[in-house]
């Protein structure tokens, strides 16, 4: 039965307790989300709902490893251990596979836990036919596109080579204060590159010069957006604009697109 003393407080948003017969701290359910703080609580079944999706997963990337580990040290540190006979808690994860450097994947690759996956193969085969027959899942391969569909209904998670620039994401990361003054970035090897166009005309090809930072004590080589320069410009504008980034973040290595204008251009800056 639920609790209907609510005087006692016991439910809430995300909370709720049923009668038992003994003195509780924590509630019968709890919800919450994979990166909220969960320190200090016990369970004895604890149920992983889709933690890893696509902002942690894939759009912020760096958040991988912070829901790895919530996972390692957080929410698995609330299992309580069985005394006597009790029964031993358990950990239930359900997922859908979305990097293959996600959390699902780690765990997966894990002996430790036992893995059940269920995917639909390349002939449409219903794992679910009243709900999914063939027919169904052949038309919603038509509606969201295969690259969709082979992560929901395939399990095929991305790799990294598949990974493209969402704008979305992109200007979620911008920081008009970023310097090349700020020490944050003196443990970094920097790098820049240059797309060159060749004309300031109105319709002609962009400028670009990128610069990238490089973490030189990290595992995975964090790697960071440090400077993004995009116009149409003529070509001593684009002289100027490659020295003036080369003294600013001083990179080690500067790579410039090789084609005919590029042999220009370099002629150009030497005399």
């Amino acid at each position: 039965d639920l609790v209907e003393d609510k005087s006692l407080q016991l439910w809430s948003k995300s909370a709720i307790s049923v009668k038992r017969d003994i003195m509780y701290r924590e509630p019968s359910l709890e919800a919450a989300g994979v990166l909220s703080t969960g320190v200090g609580g016990r369970t004895t079944l604890l149920i992983f709902d889709d933690p890893v999706d696509l902002r942690n997963a894939i759009l912020n990337p760096a958040q991988r490893q912070s829901v790895k580990d919530a996972f390692y040290e957080v929410w698995m540190n609330l299992l309580d251990e069985p005394i006597g006979d009790a029964p031993p808690s358990r950990m239930i994860y359900i997922a859908t596979p979305w990097h293959e450097d996600d959390l699902t994947h780690e765990l997966k690759d894990n002996p430790s836990y036992k893995v059940l996956e269920l995917a639909i193969d390349e002939k449409f085969t219903p794992l679910w036919p009243e709900k999914w027959p063939e027919p169904r899942l052949r038309a919603k391969l038509k509606q969201i596109k295969k690259r969709a569909y082979d992560r929901n209904f395939r399990n095929i998670a991305l790799t990294e080579e598949e990974l493209m620039f969402n704008k979305s994401a992109l200007y979620d990361c911008k920081d008009y204060l970023t310097s090349p003054y700020d020490k944050k970035f003196d443990s970094m090897d920097k790098y820049a590159g240059v797309d060159l166009g060749i004309s300031e005309k109105s319709g002609a090809a962009y400028t670009v010069i990128f610069v990238i930072g490089v973490e030189k004590n990290s595992s995975n080589n964090v790697k960071h957006v440090l400077d993004i320069k995009r116009k149409r410009m003529s070509s001593p504008a684009t002289a100027r604009a490659i020295k003036d980034t080369n003294e600013a973040w001083h990179p080690k290595i500067f790579m410039v697109e090789n084609n005919a204008y590029h042999d220009a251009l370099l002629q150009w800056m030497e005399e």
